[in-house]
């Protein structure tokens, strides 16, 4: 009988866990150990074979890792067919064969290479200056301030992150420069979604209006990015030499962040196409999401924006992040003009952003709802950003501490 085990944590893992008749076959990313007794090395050969037909059938779907693991296999082969033929038929024949996967032109991820996430964001070097209007004399008059200087961002994908800091650091500008992509390295195929302090209203645009022409704004942008993306990294592919060590290696890595956008783009496409009836489809979720937040029906197609309280335009803006799904959402101060039961719905929505793999950022007052809802904290101060895990109270603590 024939084993393959592979230790856990590479995507063939999802591909490959699967029962092969007698033969239990799992997946991981860092070591093979062949196991294998038997009684008969013809038999052994043949049940062996099997098993790795078996896998490598199951590896279509993943390219990326199809070829060395293919080899991985040809020599655990070679070795456990010459330990087995050192024992005669009828006598049990034990031999391990331990084969590397991963690392530098392995295969696999390799332990020293930073593993790409597609919902992760971890961008190096952050600078952030706030330019004063020179025309204007008196405080706040000309000349500029530095915000951030060198920071790191690091926002892990279905995270709630606290932004915290004094009044005036940057926290709002911060927001607002992410979500207008205007910070260089941030991934271009993370949408983004700013909730800000002060919503305003469109003299010709009602809350379903809004709504839906937000959902078709995002999805656009989205897809333009991702499809900029892929061309980049297939271009860099091109240039690549399959010859060479060092570019196999590269190649390996550039295939794997290719077909995680791949992937990444069609999850964000999956059931939301508005083309046909779809669009019905779309109006009556925008429906749903603004009765979510407690939004007027009565105001629903024939109220513009621009007319509804502070609170109700909140409101809508808080139903566009819960239908569009953004892989960022940025919420300054939400709590701003809600009631109870929208501050309610708000931390639904939150809650519910990790079963999307959204990640949260959010500028609160509202100590009790970052204290409720947040998993990390960010001090900004200094010009840098700081990282803390659990709320703000566990922050607070460990600033006691020092």
């Amino acid at each position: 009988r024939v084993r393959v085990l592979v230790g856990l944590g590479t995507e063939i893992e999802r591909e490959t866990l699967r029962r092969v008749s007698s033969q239990t076959i799992y997946c991981t990313g860092l070591t093979t150990s062949i196991i294998m007794q038997t009684s008969s090395s013809s038999h052994a050969a043949a049940e062996f074979e099997d098993v790795v037909q078996a896998q490598l059938a199951s590896l279509d779907a993943t390219d990326t890792y199809a070829s060395a693991w293919a080899d991985a296999l040809e020599d655990a082969a070679a070795t456990a067919g010459e330990a087995s033929s050192q024992h005669g038929d009828g006598v049990l024949a034990s031999s391990i064969t331990n084969v590397c996967w991963g690392g530098r032109g392995k295969g696999g991820r390799g332990t020293s290479r930073r593993t790409f996430q597609p919902h992760d964001v971890v961008v190096d070097n952050v600078c952030l200056e706030f330019v004063n209007d020179a025309s204007v004399s008196g405080p706040g008059g000309g000349g500029s301030q530095v915000l951030l200087d060198g920071a790191t961002l690091k926002l892990l994908s279905g995270r709630v992150y606290s932004l915290v800091g004094r009044n005036g650091v940057g926290k709002s500008s911060l927001l607002k420069r992410i979500d207008a992509g205007k910070v260089p390295g941030f991934p271009p195929h993370i949408t983004t979604l700013l909730v800000p302090q002060e919503v305003f209203g469109h003299d010709d645009l009602t809350p379903i209006d809004v709504v839906l022409q937000n959902h078709r704004k995002m999805k656009k942008r989205s897809a333009e990015a991702n499809a900029i993306r892929i061309g980049e990294l297939e271009a860099q592919l091109d240039a690549l030499d399959v010859e060479l060590e060092t570019d196999q290696a590269k190649m390996e890595g550039l295939c794997e962040k290719i077909s995680q956008l791949e992937d990444f783009d069609g999850e964000e496409d999956e059931g939301d196409d508005i083309i046909g009836s779809a669009a019905s489809v779309m109006e009556v979720r925008a429906r749903e999401a603004l009765r979510f937040f407690g939004v007027p029906e009565s105001t629903f197609d024939s109220m513009p924006t621009s007319k509804l309280s502070g609170g109700v335009r909140k409101k809508v803006s808080l139903a566009c992040a819960l239908i569009s799904r953004p892989g960022l959402l940025l919420l300054d101060e939400p709590t701003n003009h809600l009631s109870i039961d929208g501050i309610l719905q708000l931390r639904r929505l939150i809650m519910d952003c990790g079963d999307s793999k959204t990640t949260v950022v959010l500028v609160s007052h509202d100590v009790d709802l970052i204290n409720d809802v947040a998993t990390d904290t960010i001090h900004f101060t200094n010009q840098r950003l700081f990282y803390y895990p659990g709320t703000y109270r566990d922050f607070v603590r460990y600033r006691q501490q020092g």
